[in-house]
C-alpha cells in the first residue's frame, strides 16, 4: 500500500524479477508493461526490459523480445554503463542461440565474457559465469563439444565454492551431457544428479532442462528408463506453454519425439526423483 515513490518503484521491479524466477511469464509481461508506462529511472527500465524480453522470447514472440532487448541495450549505452550494456548484448546473443543461430551468438558472447572478466578484476561474478555458460551451450550446438566441456568444467569449479545455484543449474546439466558423450558415464551421472538438484532449487524451467539433458544421456547409455523420462521431459516442456527453441527441438528429434503430441505434464518433483534414481544406477557412489 505504499504511495507512488522511488521506494515503491524499486520494490515493483524486484517483484517482476521474482515472478520471472517463478516461471510466471504472463504475470511478468503484464507487470513489466504496466510499470514501464510510468517508470523513468533508466536502470530500473533496463531491468524490466531484460525480464520482459526473456519471457516474450520464451513464449515465441521473438520480434517483441528483440525490440525489448534492443531498448535495454540502448538504455545501458545512454547511461554509460558498459558492464550493463554487455549484459544486455549477451542476452540478445542468447536469443540468437535459441533461434538456432549459435554461430552468430558465439563471437558476441565471447566478447561479453572478455569484457566482464576484465571488469570483475578477479572477483567471482555470477553474471559473467552465466554468460560464459551460455557461450559453452552455443559451442555445444555447433559441435565444439570438447571446448565446451573444458569451459563448463572450469565454470562449475568456480561456482561450486560460492553456492551459485543459478550458474550451476545451467552449467551442470550441460556438462553432464558432454561427459556422457565422452563415454564417461559414472562421472557424467554424478554431475547430472548434482545438476538436477541445483536446477530444482533454482526454477521450474531450469529443472525441466536438467531432466532433458539427463534423459538424453540415459538414451546414449541405452537405459530402459530413457524413453519414459524423455517423454516426461517433452510433456513438462510443453506444459510450460513455452515454445521449443532450436536446442530443445534438436533434443526432441534426437530422442525420437519430433512431432509427438504432448500429454498433460507430469509432476516435476516425481520426474526429477525418477531421473535421479535412473542416473544413480550409472554412478554407484551417488547415494539416494
Amino acid at each position: 500500500d505504499l504511495p507512488p515513490s522511488d521506494a515503491r518503484s524499486r520494490l515493483e521491479v524486484r517483484v517482476v524479477t521474482c515472478l520471472n524466477l517463478l516461471d510466471r511469464a504472463d504475470d511478468v509481461i503484464q507487470e513489466a508493461e504496466r510499470i514501464l508506462e510510468y517508470e523513468t529511472n533508466p536502470h530500473r527500465r533496463r531491468i524490466l526490459l531484460l525480464n520482459l524480453s526473456w519471457e516474450l522470447m520464451q513464449l515465441g514472440r521473438a520480434p517483441e523480445a528483440f525490440s525489448a532487448i534492443e531498448g535495454a541495450i540502448q538504455l545501458a549505452e545512454e547511461t554509460g554503463f558498459e558492464y550493463d550494456a554487455w549484459q544486455c548484448r549477451a542476452q540478445r546473443a542468447a536469443f540468437l542461440h535459441l533461434q538456432g543461430r549459435s554461430e552468430e551468438a558465439i563471437p558476441i558472447l565471447q566478447e561479453a565474457v572478455d569484457h566482464l572478466r576484465e571488469a570483475d578484476q578477479g572477483r567471482v561474478d555470477r553474471d559473467a559465469l552465466t554468460i560464459e555458460t551460455n557461450l559453452a551451450l552455443a559451442l555445444v550446438e555447433v559441435g565444439r563439444r570438447e571446448e565446451a566441456t573444458d569451459r563448463l568444467s572450469r565454470l562449475r569449479a568456480a561456482a561450486l565454492p560460492h553456492g551459485l545455484n543459478e550458474v550451476l543449474a545451467l552449467c551442470e546439466p550441460a556438462l553432464g551431457l558432454c561427459l556422457a558423450h565422452d563415454r564417461r558415464p559414472a562421472e557424467a551421472a554424478q554431475v547430472l544428479i548434482a545438476g538436477l538438484r541445483s536446477a530444482y532449487r533454482t526454477s521450474h524451467g531450469s529443472a525441466v532442462e536438467a531432466v532433458g539433458c539427463s534423459a538424453e544421456a540415459l538414451a546414449l547409455w541405452g537405459s530402459p528408463e530413457a524413453a519414459g523420462l524423455a517423454e516426461a521431459w517433452h510433456d513438462l516442456a510443453a506444459g510450460r506453454r513455452r515454445i521449443l527453441h532450436a536446442p530443445s527441438r534438436n533434443r526432441a528429434e534426437a530422442l525420437g519425439l519430433a512431432g509427438r503430441t504432448p500429454h498433460p505434464p507430469a509432476d516435476l518433483l516425481q520426474v526429477v526423483r525418477e531421473t535421479t534414481r535412473a542416473l544413480g544406477r550409472h554412478h554407484p557412489l551417488s547415494g539416494s
